[in-house]
Order: structure tokens, then C-alpha cells, then sequence
């Protein structure tokens, strides 16, 4: 079995000594014996750079430059002799598709008893690939049994069949993996001990569009280099002749590729003053849609629409899910200096089944060649309402421009349903978009059917919302009126007085609510706040969070297996201090949680350089935190105290004679093993170290003061109706 060595830090040194003119010691025509340690060696000889490098203590070589820019080597015994003579390029200068020609004439001789191979080998970066195009090979065919299923594809170059084949290395001392490619001659292998002669042409260029026709990313290239390597084996080898003859131009050259580009190069589109540059709304066609799977269809119709006359129709088989896509072109999307760069795509959905119908929202992409290269991007899930059009809003997602790829956006929903879509998009992704953010923006304010007028019937829908989030949700939007993200009887009185004509306008909560989806980390340096919220990424859709301006908040997660909330006010960097006698935690919420559920306040505070960390469990159903507690109480560390009227297990522990922890548990649990409950309080931290010993109660200055919230398989919400650190 050949035992891949990894020299990608020597190689990667080798080139940017040779591209800085670094002396060496080889004359034209030198040689050299090596038998007592590795070795490696780097120099030019004429217009090509080379490098020998022999691994281990092992066995003895000889190198010798010879005419015709070639060079003649032998070994014996020894490990890994890796030899390569060629081209090197100053880092990032030169693209693989600005190549006009690259080819490599060589003449050469070979005996060995063994393991040993020759052609091509190189390295891309951007990404780092390194590549080899094998000509012949002895005992040992590359890329080796381990890696059979890394074949990819076969491809004819100049009469020979190349294998091609794609796996991923490890180099263990740097801890990366980066892809190697290959293209292997389909001949017969070197006969052991037999002088074998080989003559012929490399076509850099045939491989590199091969490689691109199947799905494989190019890069810039750091250096080509003729190759000998031989592993645990004996022999001699004479390169006669070596002709680099290589063209590169200042631009693409796409002409040379054109067969594996699937897309016709073109400007970008321009952007209206939203950040949309594509825009359908189905009115003059369903260009660039068509459904995807066996039995979708997609057909413009005119039975339903959400603005115009018409909309899309997607069917399916009864027992089949309907998908559609749409054809991206990466040439239409504009691009900036930021990577990577960011889009955002919408639509709008009606479903009729009579219940909610998730539906996934995906970006493919694939290759047109002979591979199976394929992937799928989940971007997000939009829950539907029967009978109403859903807003999907803008879903984010990043793209890595691959001219070689094809491309689609693809709404699939998760059961068999017919479904409409319209006012299809993709906008702008960048600095005027927040990530998984949004903002109460309805086209019309009260038009909850979505019908573009508010009477009656909007009336009959924001009933059916309560109903359908009483006891269940606390964030609904389909009966939202106000702009709180909530369904409930304000929102019918709301919409019931404008539809009576009582009142002229719907007003807004005035709240400033925003609505996040799924993992978010929000800073507002202005008022020192933070506020985190996770749910393992799961779908974004089923972990929701409300945060108004006062950093209240309304969480709602679902089935995840570890969800957190931290709210955090940071006066670290303030110039406005706090101290504990300013502080006062103060909080009322009404809490759901399926599961075990940690609730907990904490804090950092300070004397210079002496610290004091507090945390303050308001509930502590989680198995480890209470171990946590009951391991205090056998060691009999814990002192009852009572602050604001409620008992607390308190315990102190000094880490050192300038840090402390103090930790306190609440001794009646608001849970008591309800699902629902409500939890509120007043904490003055003064209080607090009014229990602990004099010499502590001085680190009293607020560095940070935080709320969190923890849980672990489960359902539920957190509605914090009200949450400060500072008194008012």
C-alpha cells in the first residue's frame, strides 16, 4: 500500500524561496548523495525552478540537471524521494482560466522495482487544492485502493482515458484537509525491472476543463512542476527532454471552458431602490420556473393571485410532494467587495389543505458533467396558513460564484399539496439586510386575508387566530394588528373599531417589536445591552423571539434539544458607573417549558482587580444544576438567607484572595412541576452582599448583569413582560 506523505509546508516554501531569488548552491549540471537525514533542495535550472526532497533516514539518490531542461535521479531502499521540475508563480497572480495553453512535451526513462509514479504535479490556492495527472506508475496505481470511491468521472484527453478522482487530505501536523484531485492514465503499469520509455504531451488545459466539467473548483495556481515520486523501492529514472510551453492572458479566458459554463457571461442586473433585481410576478410568464421531480408541474394561471391577474400553479402526484425552482443565473446577481456575498429571496405562498403546511426553501447546486456533484442549502422554512397568502419575507443565503455550476432556488412543501406562488424575488443581502430579522411591515395594516381591503371578513380571520394561539402560542402574526407579534383580543377590538368606522387609523404598539427567526447574537453599544438567543439551529421557523425597545421579550422555542436566552447589560467599557446600591433585578414573565427549565440572573462585579461573580437561580429544575446544589448541601456549605420576603440556599466560595463565587438557589420553585407558571421578583443586589463577609462587600461597581434561560429537550415559551437590572 503507497503511504501518502505530506510535504505541503515545504512545497509552499520551496516556491517563495525560488520566486524571491534565494541563492543556491546547484550548479547546471551538480549531483548529489544524501544518506544520513531527510533532504530537501530548491533551485533553478535555466527557466525552470526544481525540488528534491527525500524523507527519513533511509537509503541513498543521486540528482543530476541535464540538457534539455531535464534531469536523471536513481535510489535505492530509500523512503519517499519526491522530485519535481517546472513552473512556479508568485502567489495569487496567475488564474487557472486565464490559461490559453499549457502544455508539457516530455521524453523520459524509467526502471524501478517498485512503487513509483510519474507526470504532473501542483498546487491551486483559493482554494488549496494540490493535483496530480498521473502518465505511468509501477507497482502502486494512484490514488490507491483506499480511495476507489473517489472516482468521479472518466475523461479522453488526446486519445488516453484519464480516471478522474477527488478525495480530501489530512496533514496531520497543521490539523487542515484540503481536496487532491487526479487524473490517472487508464495503461498498464511499469514492469518491474524493465528500462520502460515514455514520450508525449500534457495538456494542462484539457485536464483543468475536465476537472471544472465535473464539478471541481480551479483556483490560482502556485506552481505545475514535472513529477517523480517513488516510495520504498529501487531505481533510476532520465527525464531527456522537458518543453513547458505555457500562455497566460490578463483576462479570463472563457472561450477555453465555454462547454462547461452554463451560463452566458452578461452584466449584472440593476437594483430598484428596495435591493430587488429580480422581480416576478407571473403577469407575462413564468420564465426560468419549472417544477422539479417526478409529476410537478408549474404553469401560470389566472384562478388566483396575490397582485395582478395571475400566479403560479404548482401540482403534483397525490402521493408527491410538488417542488419548484427557479433557474438562478449567477451573472444576474450584483456583487460586492464583502465575502461572502449575501442574497435574500421571497415569495409569496397560498395553500388551501385546511391546515398549517411547512415549506422548505432550498438552494441546489450542481454540475452538468459527467459527476454526480451535488449540494443542497437548506435557506429556510416558511410555515403556511390555509386559505391565506403567506409572506415568506426575505430568506437569507450566501453565493459562491461558480461560473461552472448550475444553480436553482426551490420551494418543496413537506407534504403532497397544489400550492400558488407569486411576487417571487432576490434582493440584496448586505449591510440594508439584518440576518433573520424582521420588522412589522404588512402591505396593508389590518388586511389579515390578504385580500388588499380590510372589512368583515378580516375580522372573522383575526377571531380564528385567537382561537388557534389561545393556551398554545404566545407569538402568532396571522391575527396581528398592532404590530406586537401577538394574536389576541386587543388586535380584534383594533380591527373591529377601523372596520366600524369608530376609529380612522390602526395604531401601532408603539413597542418598536422586532421579530427574530431562528440563532441570533444582537449588540446595541448605545445602551451597553446584549441579548442572545439559540436553539441548536434548528428550524429557524420553530424558534422565534420578540425583543422590544426595552429589552423585554416574548421567546418561543420547539422540540429542540438545547435552547438558551441570555439578556446581558455590559458596563464594562461604560463611562456611566453602577454600583450594587443602584441595582435592582426586577422581572415578571410567564414561562411554558415541556422540560426541565433553568432560570438564572448573574453578574460580575469589582474592586479594581479584586472580582466578585454571583449567579442567582430563580428556577433549577436541570439535573446538573441541581447536583450542583444538592453536593453543596452535603458538604453543609449552604446558609439560608431571605431577600425581598423569599428564602434562598446561599454559597460562597473564595477561588482566591481576589476572586469569590457566590451562588443562590430559591427554595420554593415556581415551577412545581407545572408545564405553565409565572415567575416574578425584586432582587436589589445590596441586599445581597448584605450576607456576605466585609471584605467582599466592597467589590460593589457593576462590571455586567445578565438574565439566562436554559432547557434541554423540550417545548415552551418565555414571555418576560417586564425585565430591568437598574432601578428606574
Amino acid at each position: 500500500m503507497r503511504k501518502q506523505l505530506t510535504k505541503l509546508i515545504s512545497t509552499i516554501t520551496a516556491g517563495i524561496c525560488l520566486l524571491g531569488a534565494a541563492t543556491c548552491n546547484f550548479s547546471e549540471r551538480s549531483s548529489l548523495k544524501a544518506n544520513a537525514a531527510d533532504y530537501e533542495k530548491k533551485g533553478e535550472s535555466g527557466d525552470y525552478t526544481y525540488e528534491v526532497w527525500n524523507q527519513n533516514n533511509e537509503g541513498e539518490f543521486t540528482f543530476e540537471n541535464t540538457e534539455n531542461n531535464g534531469f536523471s535521479a536513481s535510489w535505492d531502499s530509500i523512503s519517499n524521494l519526491d522530485i519535481n521540475k517546472g513552473l512556479s508563480y508568485p502567489r495569487d497572480s496567475v488564474n487557472a482560466y486565464q490559461l490559453n495553453e499549457y502544455q508539457i512535451v516530455y521524453d523520459l526513462d524509467i526502471t524501478t522495482d517498485g512503487n513509483a509514479y510519474v507526470g504532473v504535479s501542483g498546487y491551486f490556492t483559493k482554494p488549496t487544492v494540490q493535483f496530480y495527472i498521473i502518465e505511468a506508475w509501477g507497482s502502486w496505481q494512484p490514488p490507491g485502493d483506499n480511495f476507489a470511491d473517489a472516482k468521479i468521472a472518466t475523461a479522453t484527453i488526446d486519445g488516453t482515458t484519464y480516471s478522474l478522482y477527488r478525495h480530501l487530505k489530512l496533514v496531520q501536523f497543521e490539523d487542515i484537509t484540503y481536496p487532491v484531485y487526479w487524473s490517472v492514465a487508464e495503461r498498464d503499469p511499469i514492469e518491474a525491472d524493465k528500462p520502460t520509455h515514455l514520450e508525449g504531451t500534457i495538456d494542462i488545459l484539457s485536464h483543468f476543463k475536465a476537472w471544472a466539467d465535473v464539478g471541481l473548483d480551479l483556483g490560482n495556481l502556485y506552481e505545475i512542476m514535472f513529477n517523480l515520486d517513488a516510495y520504498k523501492s529501487n531505481g533510476s529514472f532520465r527525464l531527456n527532454s522537458l518543453d513547458i510551453r505555457a500562455s497566460v492572458e490578463s483576462e479570463l479566458v472563457d472561450d477555453k471552458f465555454q462547454s462547461a459554463m452554463p451560463y452566458q457571461k452578461h452584466d449584472p442586473l440593476p437594483m430598484d431602490k428596495t435591493g430587488k433585481f429580480i422581480s416576478v410576478d407571473f403577469e407575462s410568464g413564468a420564465d426560468k420556473f419549472d417544477g422539479l421531480g417526478e409529476g410537478s408541474t408549474a404553469a401560470v394561471t389566472d384562478d388566483r393571485s396575490f397582485s395582478g391577474e395571475r400566479s403560479l400553479n404548482v401540482t403534483g402526484a397525490d402521493d408527491t410532494a410538488a417542488a419548484v425552482f427557479y433557474e438562478l443565473d449567477p451573472y444576474d446577481m450584483p456583487v460586492t467587495d464583502s465575502e461572502p456575498h449575501y442574497y435574500q429571496v421571497g415569495a409569496r405562498i397560498f395553500q388551501d389543505s385546511g391546515h398549517d403546511v411547512f415549506f422548505n426553501v432550498d438552494l441546489i447546486e450542481y454540475s452538468i458533467g459527467a459527476s454526480l456533484y451535488k449540494t443542497v442549502t437548506n435557506l429556510g422554512t416558511v410555515m403556511c396558513g390555509s386559505g391565506q397568502w403567506k409572506k415568506s419575507g426575505g430568506i437569507l443565503f450566501s453565493f459562491k460564484h461558480n461560473p461552472y455550476h448550475k444553480y436553482r432556488i426551490v420551494f418543496t412543501p413537506a407534504e403532497p399539496v397544489d400550492y400558488c406562488l407569486d411576487d417571487f424575488y432576490i434582493a440584496s443581502g448586505e449591510a440594508e439586510y439584518i440576518f433573520n430579522i424582521k420588522n412589522f411591515d404588512p402591505d396593508i395594516r389590518g388586511d389579515l386575508n390578504g385580500d388588499g381591503v380590510i372589512n368583515s371578513l378580516d375580522i372573522a380571520a383575526c377571531r380564528r387566530a385567537i382561537m388557534n394561539s389561545m393556551g398554545v402560542r404566545k407569538i402568532e402574526t396571522s391575527g396581528d394588528v398592532n404590530g406586537d407579534y401577538m394574536s389576541n383580543v386587543s388586535d380584534l377590538v383594533i380591527l373591529t373599531k377601523y372596520v366600524l368606522g369608530t376609529s380612522s387609523e390602526i395604531p401601532a404598539s408603539g413597542n418598536e417589536e422586532v421579530l427574530y427567526l431562528g440563532d441570533n447574537s444582537i449588540t446595541d453599544e448605545a445602551s451597553c445591552r446584549s441579548f442572545e438567543v439559540k436553539g441548536q439551529n434548528i428550524i429557524r421557523e420553530r424558534l422565534l423571539t420578540v425583543l422590544r425597545k426595552d429589552y423585554s421579550f416574548t421567546s418561543e422555542w420547539q422540540h429542540t434539544d438545547e435552547y438558551s436566552c441570555k439578556n446581558c447589560l455590559n458596563l464594562s467599557e461604560s463611562f456611566d458607573k453602577k454600583y450594587c446600591r443602584d441595582s435592582v433585578i426586577s422581572y415578571s414573565a410567564d414561562m411554558k417549558c415541556s422540560g426541565d427549565i433553568d432560570v438564572s440572573f448573574y453578574g460580575y462585579l469589582k474592586d479594581g482587580y479584586r472580582e466578585l461573580f454571583f449567579t442567582v437561580y430563580e428556577c433549577w429544575e436541570n439535573e446538573y444544576t441541581r447536583r450542583f446544589h444538592d453536593e453543596y448541601k452535603e458538604e453543609d456549605s449552604l446558609q439560608v438567607i431571605t431577600i425581598n420576603g423569599i428564602e434562598y440556599d446561599m454559597h460562597l466560595y473564595e477561588v482566591s484572595s481576589t476572586s469569590a463565587h457566590v451562588t443562590l438557589f430559591r427554595r420554593n420553585s415556581p415551577v412545581n412541576g407545572e408545564e405553565a407558571f409565572h415567575i416574578e421578583n425584586e432582587i436589589a443586589l445590596g441586599d445581597l452582599m448584605k450576607f456576605l463577609p466585609e471584605s467582599l462587600q466592597s467589590r460593589d461597581m457593576i462590571s455586567y448583569i445578565g438574565s439566562e434561560i436554559k432547557s434541554e429537550n423540550s417545548y415552551g415559551y418565555a414571555d418576560f413582560k417586564k425585565l430591568s437590572f437598574i432601578k428606574e
